[in-house]
């Protein structure tokens, strides 16, 4: 025990003697006399990352509105379509007739509105308005009639009896008249507003039984909502389809524009911007390395879904979902895993 104290003691004082003979205050400075490493390079850092390759379009789960059969499928696994072409379509036999009693419906009303609106024809009003004529020509030659008949009444050159029947005849002769004017003005005046006002509501509700039984045809065809490749088919020819389980028929996507959403845990979020670059790389795209651009950061939070199968990662942390755009050349399957590396600065 006295030995060690002494070999202990003994090694004090070497490094007092040392230290007074300036040795290592020398390596001091040799360490000062190193460049100062400020350079850009030096002060970057990467974040590593885990993402998969999907469309910019997302895939799009496409469902019918309506239950039903599916009748008919137009389109095979990897068909390119552009927007609103037919995928699908259910039988729809009931819709279309619907459809078609509709439109006869809608025709019945509208012909009748125009033959109302359209008033008494033509040549019925000119007949009516000869009648009216020929009356007047009749009240003046009755008017004659009276007039002689009373003045040889006075002379006493006729009898009571034919003076009454001029008198008749003229009183007969301005009732015919009357009644030819009224028809004409009948017929003139044919289209009543409350008429027409009935028949506008029946064309206006035959309007609107027909865009119902369209939009319910419409609702038995699945179409695409833009340009782009049937990625899978997951319901065929005679499945019916349910809203309740909603269970997409068709997944569709535009795979001709990729990009990568990645994964950023919440220990780096701070450090991300938009614009910042990114390379791309892992065994499924073999030893291609890809440049990217970071061109948006989800605002919200979330658990981590994408994992790399090390015993050293953490699933407790949550992340921040990135989106990055790859080169329009880029091609890799959609949902492949690749691997991101962030250029950020300090």
């Amino acid at each position: 025990m006295k030995k060690f104290v002494a070999f202990i003691v003994a090694v004090c004082l070497v490094c007092a003697t040392l230290w007074s003979c300036g040795v290592f205050g020398h390596f001091t400075d040799v360490r000062a006399d190193l460049p100062d490493l400020t350079s850009t390079q030096m002060k970057s850092e990467v974040i590593h990352a885990l993402g998969y390759v999907e469309p910019v379009s997302e895939l799009r789960r496409l469902v019918f509105k309506i239950d039903g059969v599916i009748g008919e499928c137009r389109v095979d696994v990897g068909t390119f379509v552009k927007k609103n072409d037919v995928l699908m379509v259910l039988q729809n036999q009931s819709e279309l007739a619907a459809v078609a009693l509709a439109e006869m419906e809608l025709a019945v009303s509208t012909s009748e509105r125009n033959q109302l609106v359209a008033g008494a024809p033509a040549f019925q009003i000119k007949a009516a308005a000869d009648k009216e004529e020929l009356l007047h020509e009749h009240v003046r030659h009755a008017k004659k009639q009276f007039d002689r008949s009373k003045a040889l009444f006075d002379r006493k050159s006729l009898s009571e009896e034919e003076s009454d029947r001029a008198e008749t005849d003229l009183i007969r002769a301005n009732k015919s008249l009357q009644q030819a004017v009224s028809e004409l003005e009948h017929l003139k005046n044919l289209v009543r507003p409350v008429d027409q006002a009935v028949v506008e509501t029946k064309v206006q509700r035959a309007e609107a039984q027909l865009a119902s039984a369209r939009q319910r045809l419409a609702d038995t065809i699945l179409t695409a909502p833009f340009d782009g490749t049937v990625l899978e088919i997951l319901r065929r020819e005679g499945e019916a389809p349910r809203m309740f389980d909603r269970e997409p028929v068709i997944i569709f996507a535009d795979n001709f524009k990729l990009r990568v959403r990645a994964e950023i845990d919440e220990r780096h979020v701070s450090r991300l911007r938009q614009n910042q670059k990114a390379i791309i790389f892992g065994r499924g795209i073999g030893d291609a390395i890809v440049d990217g651009q970071l061109t948006l950061i989800k605002g919200i939070m979330g658990p981590k879904t994408v994992f790399s199968g090390a015993a050293s990662e953490r699933k407790d942390l949550d992340i921040v979902q990135v989106l990055i755009d790859l080169p329009p050349d880029f091609y890799a399957p959609i949902g492949l895993q690749v691997e991101v590396d962030i250029q950020v600065e300090e």
